[in-house]
C-alpha cells in the first residue's frame, strides 16, 4: 500500500473517531463519556481510539476545536458573502452566530455541557480557553479583513465585538434551554441583535442613512 493511501485511510479513521466522540459526548455529556463508549460507538477498539489520541482529555481537546471551528464557519461564510452590503453582511453574520446555537446541533450541545463540567473540572478550563481563542481568532481575521472593503470602522477593538456577541449568544442559549422565547419575541431577538451588532461599527453617513431607511429601532411585541 503507498504510504499516501496509508495516509488517508488513517486520517479518515481519526476524523471517524472524532465524530463518534462528539456523538457520544452530546448524547451522554463528559461525565459519562468513557474512551471506550467512543470506541463503543466508532465500533472500534479502545486500542485503535488511542492509536490516534494519547488520552480522553487529548480527544476532548480536538473535540473542542472541531466543534468551535464547525459552529464559527456559516458565520464567516455569511461575513465574507460577496458583494453583500455592510447592513447585509452584519445581518448576515448575526443571523448565522444566532441559528448555530439555536439549532442545539451535537456541537453546539458538546461545548455547553464542557463548559459547564468546567466550573467545578479546572483541568478543562485551559483546552476550552485555547479553543475558544483560536476560533475567535479565525473569526478575527474574517472580519478585519472585510472592515475597509465596507467602509467600517469598529467603535471598539474587533476583537471585543466577537466577545460580545459570541458570549451574549452561548449566555441566550443556557436561557432557551430553561425559558424559551415565543415566535414573536424570537424574531424581535433578531432584530435586536443585529442593531446591536450594527452599533458596534461607525460607518460613513451615507451607509448610516440608507441603513435607516431599511430598519428601525426593535421593539419586543407583547
Amino acid at each position: 500500500m503507498a504510504p499516501r493511501t496509508r495516509y488517508k485511510k488513517s486520517e479518515a479513521s481519526r476524523e471517524h473517531v472524532l465524530q463518534a466522540a462528539i456523538d457520544t459526548l452530546a448524547a451522554k455529556g463528559y461525565a459519562r463519556t468513557s474512551v471506550g463508549d467512543i470506541a463503543e460507538r466508532a465500533a472500534m477498539s479502545k486500542g485503535s481510539v488511542h492509536y490516534h489520541f494519547e488520552s480522553k482529555e487529548d480527544l476532548v481537546t480536538h473535540v473542542l476545536h472541531t466543534c468551535l471551528a464547525r459552529i464559527g464557519r456559516p458565520v464567516r461564510l455569511a461575513w465574507e458573502e460577496p458583494g453583500g452590503s455592510s447592513t447585509t453582511r452584519i445581518a448576515g453574520a448575526v443571523a448565522a452566530l444566532r441559528k448555530t446555537r439555536d439549532d442545539m446541533g451535537p456541537e453546539m450541545r458538546v461545548l455547553i455541557d464542557l463548559m459547564a463540567q468546567a466550573v467545578h473540572d479546572e483541568s478543562l478550563r485551559a483546552p476550552i480557553a485555547a479553543a475558544m481563542k483560536a476560533e475567535r481568532e479565525a473569526l478575527h481575521v474574517a472580519l478585519q479583513d472585510s472592515l475597509q472593503e465596507l467602509g467600517l470602522v469598529p467603535v471598539v477593538a474587533p476583537d471585543l465585538i466577537l466577545r460580545l456577541l459570541m458570549a451574549l449568544l452561548d449566555g441566550f442559549v443556557l436561557h432557551r434551554l430553561f425559558d424559551p422565547p415565543t415566535p414573536e419575541e424570537s424574531d424581535a431577538l433578531d432584530e435586536a441583535l443585529t442593531h446591536l451588532a450594527r452599533g458596534l461599527f461607525a460607518a460613513t453617513a451615507a451607509q448610516n442613512e440608507a441603513a435607516m431607511r431599511t430598519s428601525e429601532a426593535p421593539r419586543l411585541r407583547s
